[in-house]
């Protein structure tokens, strides 16, 4: 059975650990907590073996997968959440828990069984969490005077996301990351996240919690997204891809971090990968070190792969003449950027095209006129 397959099974009614009566109607299995807080409980199987990311981003063993279903998105304290899902990650499977706010009035007591299931200080796994989950529950729990969740490490793989596919993707939504890098596909049970505030109001008018069957898929399937997105992040960041686009990335944010070596390590795979990137990546590693013999051949070497041949022709252009003292061999460069640029032009935005026009035109009789003074000839 594919993993698809699994989880469209499980994620239905999905082996609940508890079952009872609710005086609510459409309640799916779980159990009261209290007034006003009920919990549902999962166990998801995963492929492959749980592992966190490499030191230095916010991970660690233990950590919870989190994420919120709330009553908007615009934040402050108009916007309350009623659903919360937290997944502890196993060796091979996600223990899923939900608790559910049926009543606005039981909010205080919905964020102290929130505390028994998520300590304040648990280290946590979101997407977008940094900028929406965290902050949201901050002002919740400060309107009930309650300490902040001050999470000990915080892991918002959106961040990594827009780093490794923002130029892939049309969008870096953790639906399209789903679909496109994960090969997810969701069940026609999911609702739209736009949605679920609606659904929510209809909920507490009506008193039929079935109206929310998709928004308890939505929100499990969001939790095995981020466990699952977990597991391969870890493994590009490792290295682990045969990607080469994806190691380049992932070299470009360990270079963010100040980890050169892991950058370095990464491009050198995406080099063997046959990646043009790559050899540009490491070029201008050998350009900051000063290393200008190794920077021109690897910009050689990168120029007939390049998604931007005339900006490499151009940097060989600068190095034969600022620092390899060649002028001759920076002007054939300079002309052949100019060449590219010619037949760019058809597909680029004329305001660029005619800057660059311009700034290797002039790098071009400079060329030339240093050439002319030194042979004590006339400027070209």
């Amino acid at each position: 059975m594919t993993l698809l397959s699994r989880l469209e099974t499980m994620l239905g009614p999905a082996r609940p650990r508890a079952e009872g009566k609710a005086s609510l109607r459409g309640l799916p299995p779980g159990r009261w907590l209290g007034d006003g807080v009920y919990l549902m409980e999962t166990t998801v199987e995963l492929d492959g073996t749980a592992t966190p990311l490499p030191d230095g981003w916010g991970d660690s063993e233990g950590a919870f997968c989190f994420d919120l279903e709330t009553t908007g998105l615009a934040g402050g304290t108009g916007t309350y959440a009623f659903l919360a899902g937290v997944g502890r990650i196993e060796a091979r499977t996600l223990e899923v828990t939900q608790l559910f706010l049926t009543s606005p009035a039981a909010e205080k007591t919905w964020l102290e069984a929130l505390d028994e299931t998520l300590p304040p200080r648990s280290p946590l796994i979101t997407y977008n969490g940094k900028r929406f989950d965290v902050p949201l529950m901050e002002t919740r729990r400060i309107l009930h005077r309650k300490e902040p969740l001050d999470p000990a490490g915080h892991l918002d793989l959106l961040q990594l996301a827009r780093a490794l596919w923002r130029k892939r993707l049309p969008s870096c939504r953790l639906g399209e990351v789903e679909h496109s890098v994960l090969g997810l596909r969701r069940s026609g049970e999911d609702v739209p996240g736009s949605l679920v505030p609606e659904l929510y109001r209809d909920f507490l008018h009506r008193g039929d919690a079935s109206v929310l069957t998709g928004v308890f898929y939505h929100n499990r399937m969001d939790l095995v997204a981020l466990a699952l997105l977990r597991q391969r992040v870890a493994r590009i960041l490792a290295g682990g891809s045969d990607d080469g686009e994806e190691l380049v990335a992932a070299g470009e944010a360990w270079r963010r971090r100040g980890r050169n070596d892991e950058a370095l390590r990464l491009w050198h795979l995406a080099r063997e990968a046959g990646t043009a990137e790559a050899l540009e990546c490491l070029a201008l590693v050998a350009k900051a070190e000063r290393r200008w013999e190794d920077a021109v051949a690897l910009w050689e070497e990168a120029l007939p792969g390049s998604s931007d041949p005339f900006v490499v022709a151009v940097e060989l252009a600068k190095a034969w003449e600022h620092r390899l003292g060649n002028l001759d061999r920076a002007g054939a460069w300079a002309e052949e950027a100019r060449r590219i640029l010619d037949r760019l032009r058809p597909l680029m935005d004329p305001f660029q095209w005619r800057h660059r026009r311009e700034a290797i035109d002039h790098r071009l009789r400079r060329v030339r006129g240093k050439a002319a003074s030194a042979t004590g000839g006339k400027r070209v």
